[in-house]
């Protein structure tokens, strides 16, 4: 793996929240001092993506360092107030029904679901 790759992971994995990809170059200039070329950070994602270190989330185009679970697929829940994210492996006897629906030939492409909605504390702040 290359320097740049893995400096991604590794600031990924030490923010610990989802990052788009100018949110990566600009991390990676304040934590490594280095001046990242947005194809250089966006090929890093994309070889994260290919090793399942990463996933990205479409709905609101960032990605997200997953703990080394390979093919695992993931229940994302994204606040649609204060972007705090959660993220939940699920189990095989969950998932795999639900890509493999009997007589479909549809093939997913992502290994998760991202599910919009609030946070427990954006729900517990009253609304005026």
């Amino acid at each position: 793996m290359t320097k740049n790759r893995k400096q991604v992971m590794a600031l990924l994995q030490t923010k610990n929240t989802a990052m788009s990809a100018y949110e990566v170059i600009a991390a990676m200039q304040q934590e490594y001092d280095v001046n990242l070329h947005p194809m250089a950070a966006y090929r890093a994602l994309d070889f994260l993506l290919q090793m399942h270190c990463v996933l990205h989330l479409r709905t609101i185009n960032k990605f997200l360092y997953i703990d080394g679970q390979q093919h695992c697929f993931w229940q994302v829940f994204i606040c649609d107030n204060c972007r705090q994210i959660e993220k939940y492996p699920l189990p095989a006897t969950i998932a795999r029904p639900m890509l493999q629906h009997t007589g479909s030939a549809f093939q997913t492409k992502d290994l998760h679901i991202e599910l919009h909605g609030l946070c427990k504390n954006c729900c517990d702040v009253p609304h005026t």
